[in-house]
């Protein structure tokens, strides 16, 4: 029994955070890029079904982000795995900037009627930019969520 006693006081003493104020800053962090990328792929849908009113663009989007996850998602949680966090995180969240930039720019350059004709290549290569960098963005959300390890001690 006393064994048992130690041990429920040597675990109250050695569960405190190592940093307490690491916890807020990854959630801040994960909610910031959570909503960041949710957001992005809702906005892009929405956008486009009030463009060229086609439900089949809406379930276009749906189905190629689907898709784009379930073939990279075990990758990205591999690479995730076998490298630092940290840099992962910089990679990703430099290739959704880099990538919504690029579609931004196709955006800007091409005219309003490309927007609204759901059989433009334009429109379909916009698409699928955008969801590649909603998904170049779910490797920081893999990343971030394995870092609730780091909030608990070694032993």
């Amino acid at each position: 029994m006393k064994k048992f006693v130690n041990l429920q006081n040597s675990y109250k003493h050695n569960n405190s955070m190592q940093n307490p104020s690491l916890f807020p800053h990854i959630l801040i962090n994960t909610a910031i890029a959570g909503f960041t990328n949710m957001l992005i792929w809702f906005a892009i849908t929405f956008w486009l079904y009030l463009k060229t009113h086609s439900v089949f663009i809406t379930g276009m989007l749906g189905g190629i982000y689907l898709v784009l996850n379930l073939f990279g998602g075990i990758w990205f949680g591999s690479l995730v795995d076998h490298n630092k966090k940290k840099p992962i995180m910089l990679v990703s969240s430099t290739t959704s900037l880099f990538i919504y930039s690029l579609a931004f720019g196709m955006l800007a350059y091409f005219p309003e009627s490309t927007w609204t004709d759901m059989w433009n290549p334009w429109l379909w290569l916009f698409i699928l930019v955008t969801m590649f960098g909603v998904v170049a963005g779910n490797i920081r959300m893999i990343a971030l969520s394995t870092l609730v390890t780091i909030l608990i001690p070694e032993e």
